[in-house]
């Protein structure tokens, strides 16, 4: 079980920014990327919304929805300044925000739609951010938590990723 402490999570995702999408692509096989492009293709996104990309990492779902939907507007928010640089660099229009998920900067009832995709499983106080998601959510806002869940494969995940991430080199230099 990996400590969910804000801190230690923030440095393990600053350390491990230089590999992460090489480490996501190798341990999905690349399907992290078609699943997320898939979901979002879901949710049927409204033109000119305003979306939150929260635990944004690298980019990808703010990419795919630049996408898919370029006339919204879409805002990452990570508490590692490390990815969210990465994140800058695949979307360099979009706007990135270093921030905890447990405290939103945001205003009540002004985001159309929350995405947050393989993140929430890493965050301590998981009703926190449940609530600051409702609080910012407009009416009929929506909300997409996309995850494995509680799966044999989600355990099997854990177990893979544990042990690449000890044979991959950290670049602090990114």
């Amino acid at each position: 079980m990996i400590d969910k402490n804000p801190d230690k999570i923030k440095n393990i995702f600053n350390e491990t920014a230089g590999y992460y999408d090489k480490m996501n692509n190798l341990i999905s096989f690349g399907m992290h990327y078609l699943i997320k492009k898939s979901v979002v293709k879901l949710l049927k996104i409204k033109p000119n919304s305003l979306i939150l990309d929260l635990c944004c990492g690298t980019g990808d779902i703010t990419e795919i929805i630049n996408k898919i939907n370029p006339t919204s507007k879409v805002i990452g928010v990570d508490n590692s300044e490390k990815m969210l640089i990465k994140a800058k660099i695949k979307n360099p229009d979009n706007l990135f925000v270093q921030a905890d998920c447990t405290c939103l900067p945001f205003n009540n009832n002004e985001i159309n739609y929350t995405i947050i995709s393989f993140g929430l499983r890493n965050i301590e106080n998981r009703q926190k951010v449940i609530q600051e998601i409702y609080r910012t959510l407009c009416q009929n806002g929506h909300f997409l938590h996309l995850d494995f869940g509680k799966s044999k494969i989600d355990r099997i995940f854990d177990i893979i990723v544990k042990f690449i991430i000890q044979f991959l080199p950290v670049n602090k230099a990114n």
